[in-house]
């Protein structure tokens, strides 16, 4: 999940150059493909906390890896849900310039949805299990 993630960042930057460039068509493909990557990694993400060997209840360990899973997935289903508006509303127009902005502005917030799982993976899956 960790590369689907990272990989993602190369739509999403193409997304956010487009939509700068107010490039409608490169930006309405671009968008679909960033939706793409983020949904796949929220199916991958189902199958993460379906291996998880620790449940959210059993110790201080299964708390902190639950709650941290949990708050970036939130942040994920954000990021998939606004992108998927914006996707929609490219399609079927009518296009207001601003919505080039909004997707500018959602390529940020999916850079920070991929920088802060680095940290949350290192914690979750790096460090020891005291």
């Amino acid at each position: 999940n960790t590369v689907v993630l990272l990989v993602s960042m190369l739509p999403n930057h193409m997304a956010k150059r487009a939509s700068e460039r107010s490039e409608l068509v490169p930006t309405r493909w671009w968008l679909l493909a960033c939706l793409l990557c983020s949904v796949v990694f929220l199916v991958l993400r189902v199958f993460e906390f379906q291996s998880l060997h620790t449940r959210w209840d059993s110790d201080a360990y299964g708390s902190i890896v639950w709650t941290l899973l949990g708050l970036h997935t939130v942040h994920l289903i954000t990021d998939t849900y606004d992108t998927a508006v914006l996707s929609v509303l490219l399609f079927t127009g009518p296009l207001e310039g601003q919505r080039f902005s909004d997707v500018s502005e959602n390529a940020l917030y999916w850079y920070f949805v991929v920088f802060s799982w680095l940290p949350i993976y290192a914690v979750v899956y790096l460090s020891p299990r005291g």
